[in-house]
């Protein structure tokens, strides 16, 4: 499986389970998992997507992965990826891996501006709603008909979130 980058194992962790490899290579053909020099645990990354036009910045990119990463980071620079976690455990035999990049995978929740976005509206919704609750205007509780974005959303670093906790894009 090409998202499976066998290296050095040095604590002589299996490779993943054929089912788990296909689902992430299913869910998102860039990701791919190796396993760690320096502890035992796997490696998720992404491959990145290197551009011509910044080839020197990529090159500078690379080296400090080399310096600041240690073993894994040699790997990751080789490769050309993106660190996204450690999978420590069976994280490599349960699906439950696939609920946490849903969650938190930028790309698919829009991109990294429409995120940025979502949080910048949730800070200016929680600061108009301080001012409410300082006395300078009394709150007004919507009906579910009016409720808008800012009154729906929780947005927090990590997954954008309705009231009842279900995942909104």
């Amino acid at each position: 499986m090409v998202n499976f980058i066998e290296t050095v194992n040095p604590f002589k962790l299996a490779e993943p389970p054929q089912w788990w490899l296909t689902q992430l290579s299913d869910y998102d053909a860039q990701l791919v998992v190796f396993p760690s020099k320096i502890r035992p645990a796997y490696i998720l990354a992404r491959r990145r997507q290197a551009s011509n036009a910044m080839e020197t910045m990529n090159l500078l990119d690379k080296d400090l992965l080399r310096k600041s990463a240690g073993m894994d980071g040699d790997v990751l620079a080789d490769h050309n990826l993106i660190y996204v976690r450690h999978l420590l455990g069976d994280s490599v035999q349960r699906s439950a891996i696939f609920q946490w990049l849903r969650d938190h995978d930028m790309l698919r929740l829009g991109g990294a501006e429409k995120v940025a976005n979502l949080i910048e509206s949730e800070e200016e919704y929680k600061a108009h709603v301080e001012g409410i609750h300082c006395g300078v205007l009394r709150p007004r509780l919507a009906s579910s008909s009016t409720v808008g974005i800012a009154d729906v959303l929780t947005v927090n670093p990590y997954r954008i979130t309705d009231r009842r906790g279900r995942i909104r894009s």
